[in-house]
């Protein structure tokens, strides 16, 4: 079977792009060709694919989203829309040439926010695949330039693949799929890992957040928290780790928090960065799944977590990790002050948590994603 994966972006910082990676990695080549459709080119996930036996197409296409606090002021967005709607259907059509010449079994789209894949599937008549990894409005604050009229009709053509029981209760609230699957995310595991760094053993809590500097990834909450347990007394030293809007934080930090707040922008050594870390804040206000929960859970930081969206399905308070009320400085303070308080018993449940979590999210899921394929398929 010969499956076309089209990305929303080219970049390996996206978590849906990683997560492709993580089954495509896994899956029986002799059972399935990968062919991955890329909007622009870009040589890390050209390469991290090829080395995977992916044959990698590069679209020129846009995927239009528009941010929805944002949009009326942001003529960037609406440009980029009107240049798309003379563009994508001529790359389209460029693209339905391979398409036809490879003949490509099926077209599966790697982001709710990329209606691209859907339109090739119609335009061609073959079956489509909607990778559901997002609430959209709810968590990145953004939706299509596209009516919900025109997005419920591209979703009755389409299959869905939910990666968690949340996304797929929110959405189906609003929208109507052929047929739907829930398949947890796989999330790569280094078994070479090695934490040699016990809980504060020097005295400091290091503390690291890590995502797209993003409101709805609560970077302000944690250096505030932050502040407030250093102004107590408290020595801790937080790490910023991600790209994005900085001007949402600036304002936060000055010559004095950069004593003990360190922005240190995009890591692709992430598993690194946690080895001197202790503790892991989680301070997103809708995760879809929560793909930097898991892997803090696997290379053995206490994850203190946002009670929101689908991380109390991952993060039992008290068993692996902490959770406290979103938006709420005073508990997020009072959450890490416990850790601290008892910091004697966090390397037990660090070294637990991180077993479990191998055990639950490290274990493949291409069998499951190829058993819906060949089921989508069949049902053409």
């Amino acid at each position: 079977m010969k499956s076309l994966v089209v990305l929303a972006n080219s970049e390996m910082t996206a978590g849906a792009n990683q997560s492709l990676l993580d089954w495509v990695t896994n899956r029986d080549k002799k059972q399935l060709d990968i062919y991955i459709l890329m909007p622009k080119d870009n040589t890390e996930t050209r390469k991290l694919f090829e080395a995977q036996d992916c044959t990698v197409w590069v679209g020129h296409y846009f995927f239009n989203i528009k941010y929805i606090k944002t949009f009326k002021k942001n003529c960037r967005e609406f440009i980029k829309f009107i240049i798309s709607f003379f563009i994508n259907p001529i790359t389209r059509y460029i693209i339905g040439k391979k398409i036809q010449s490879e003949k490509i079994d099926i077209i599966h789209t790697n982001s709710f926010s990329c209606v691209y894949g859907v339109q090739l599937a119609k335009k061609f008549d073959l079956p489509h695949i909607w990778h559901i990894r997002e609430f959209m409005q709810e968590d990145h604050g953004h939706s299509w330039f596209y009516s919900k009229k025109r997005i419920s009709q591209y979703c009755s053509y389409s299959t869905a693949i939910y990666i968690s029981d949340v996304v797929k209760e929110v959405i189906e609230k609003k929208f109507k799929f052929k047929k739907s699957y829930t398949v947890i995310n796989q999330v790569r595991y280094s078994s070479s890992f090695k934490k040699t760094r016990k809980f504060m053993e020097d005295g400091k809590c290091n503390i690291l957040i890590v995502g797209s500097i993003d409101p709805g990834k609560g970077q302000e909450q944690a250096i505030k928290a932050v502040k407030q347990l250093h102004s107590a007394g408290y020595n801790v030293q937080l790490s910023i780790c991600g790209t994005g809007d900085f001007n949402l934080i600036n304002y936060l930090l000055d010559n004095d928090t950069k004593k003990y707040i360190q922005c240190l922008g995009f890591r692709n050594d992430v598993e690194e960065v946690r080895k001197e870390n202790d503790i892991a804040l989680v301070c997103s206000r809708m995760e879809a799944f929560g793909r930097v929960t898991v892997e803090a859970l696997y290379y053995k930081n206490i994850v203190v977590a946002a009670k929101a969206g689908c991380t109390p399905y991952i993060i039992r308070s008290g068993v692996n990790g902490y959770l406290y009320e979103l938006d709420n400085i005073d508990d997020l303070v009072s959450k890490i002050l416990f850790c601290i308080q008892n910091k004697d018993k966090m390397d037990k449940l660090a070294n637990r948590a991180s077993l479990n979590a191998i055990a639950e999210y490290s274990k493949s899921i291409y069998s499951k994603v190829y058993t819906i394929y060949k089921e989508t398929v069949s049902n053409e």
